[in-house]
């Protein structure tokens, strides 16, 4: 059986949870510098002024460098500043346990027993405008390391991340972006609302992984980003080499150092996302409606006839709203919504489609204008074919998979983010059917 048909792959759990920390420290980017670089750098404090080499072209923006717990890095980062380098450090750290205490045998899914996760992301930034690009080209270098107390709950080494080049043109109406990346992160928006971060369910659950488009690791893409004159109608275009068919975990071990530019049976992938966006401003609320199709020319495995190949194909629609605007000196504060739709083609996926939607609040209370409160639920549905497959092999299966989620981001000090969670799950498995689980997860995101 592969890592496709497998009755349980498992999930990453730090990823959704980092994403969202992430996604906080972008609004403080925005508030400080109204989401673009500065014109006179010197007008604005050093911090600031490093900003305009943050790393871009994610969905999810890295934090300003003035919400680094030290924003000077001892005073580092004016000197890489100065030869046109920046440097950002992100580290989190986690744990995962089931409440209902079902952690009887072999550990199978993510919390099931204790669960520790770490990780420590260092991303170096280059100003390529200095050899005669655009202004804003940035060259990007990652490297990460990672530590998981499961094995099935990610990755366990140190890899290369994404080293890429980014260049904006026609002030900024176009974006081109090439090297060895994770293509997914370019696209949807994996923040609050797209994924649940305390799912039992593994990372193929997250359609565009199963799709093939990249995952754990990164692969060689390209991807052109096409906006209008006020940049808020977008259309977003990318290729990059497949996943593996045989699974993220079968391609992650393939491509240990990150920077493998082919794994078995890996073909290219494509993905277009068509879209409509506005920032949060004073009488503006957030809106951000997108959807997109993939199509991957690999040969997957059909499941109920693993001698059969097939081409691999899917979409999704995902709509995020901002429902009240409370405070018109902090914008982006107040309740949103996202909502979002996945599907795959079930002859070649383990999951079919899913649905869900999430309620959280940016700004739980004046004075606490960074903490994030959410509420969400979500359900995935497995493949009937899958299904069927470990019926036939005599394990009672189920058909999908909700869960129901409830987590506060606090923001420690500058910096530094506690966030809780609690999910309850039913069918944390796809086979056997085990006990509904009910995760508690805590993490802590440092930024330096």
């Amino acid at each position: 059986m592969t890592d496709t048909q497998s009755p349980n792959p498992q999930k990453p759990r730090h990823l959704g949870e980092r994403a969202l920390a992430l996604m906080l420290s972008g609004l403080f980017a925005t508030v400080l510098l109204g989401g673009t670089a500065p014109a006179v750098a010197q007008a604005l404090p050093n911090c600031a002024k490093y900003d305009q080499l943050n790393h871009r072209g994610s969905e999810v923006p890295y934090p300003s460098n003035c919400e680094a717990i030290d924003p000077e890095l001892g005073g580092l980062r004016e000197k890489l500043f100065s030869r046109g380098w920046n440097l950002q450090v992100v580290t989190t750290q986690g744990l995962t346990y089931d409440l209902r205490g079902n952690d009887g045998g072999p550990q199978i899914y993510t919390g099931q027993k204790p669960t520790a996760n770490a990780s420590v992301s260092l991303v170096f930034t280059h100003d390529l405008s200095r050899y005669g690009l655009p202004d804003g080209s940035l060259l990007t270098f990652a490297p990460v390391a990672g530590y998981t107390s499961f094995s099935g709950a990610g990755l366990s080494h140190a890899y290369i991340n994404q080293l890429s080049a980014m260049v904006p043109l026609n002030d900024g109406q176009v974006v081109l972006q090439a090297g060895q990346y994770n293509m997914a992160s370019q696209f949807y928006g994996q923040a609050i609302g797209n994924n649940l971060a305390a799912s039992a369910l593994g990372p193929q659950s997250f359609i565009l992984y199963g799709l093939g488009v990249g995952g754990l690791k990164p692969t060689p893409a390209f991807d052109i980003r096409l906006s209008s004159a006020d940049k808020r109608f977008y259309t977003h275009f990318g290729v990059a080499r497949s996943i593996s068919p045989d699974g993220l975990f079968a391609d992650g071990e393939e491509n240990h150092s990150g920077l493998k530019f082919s794994t078995r049976g890996a073909k290219a992938v494509f993905i277009n996302e068509v879209g409509y966006r506005v920032q949060p401003d004073v009488n503006q609320r957030n809106i951000w409606l997108r959807a997109g199709a993939v199509y991957n020319t690999s040969d997957f495995a059909h499941l109920d006839d693993p001698a059969t190949t097939g081409k691999n194909y899917g979409g999704y629609v995902v709509a995020t709203y901002q429902l009240s605007q409370p405070d018109m000196s902090a914008p982006y504060r107040g309740w949103y919504f996202t909502g979002s739709v996945n599907f795959a083609r079930k002859q070649v996926n383990a999951f079919s489609h899913d649905a869900g939607l999430v309620f959280y609040r940016i700004g739980t209370f004046k004075s606490r204008p960074y903490d994030v409160f959410s509420i969400g639920a979500a359900k995935t549905y497995f493949s009937d074919v899958v299904v069927q497959n470990a019926t036939d092999l005599g394990l009672e299966a189920a058909s999908s998979s909700t869960s129901f989620l409830a987590s506060y981001t606090y923001r420690l000090q500058q910096g530094a983010y506690l966030q809780s969670a609690i999910t309850y799950i039913d069918n944390p498995t796809l086979a056997p059917v085990r006990p509904s689980a009910l995760n508690a997860s805590v993490n802590l995101t440092l930024v330096f």
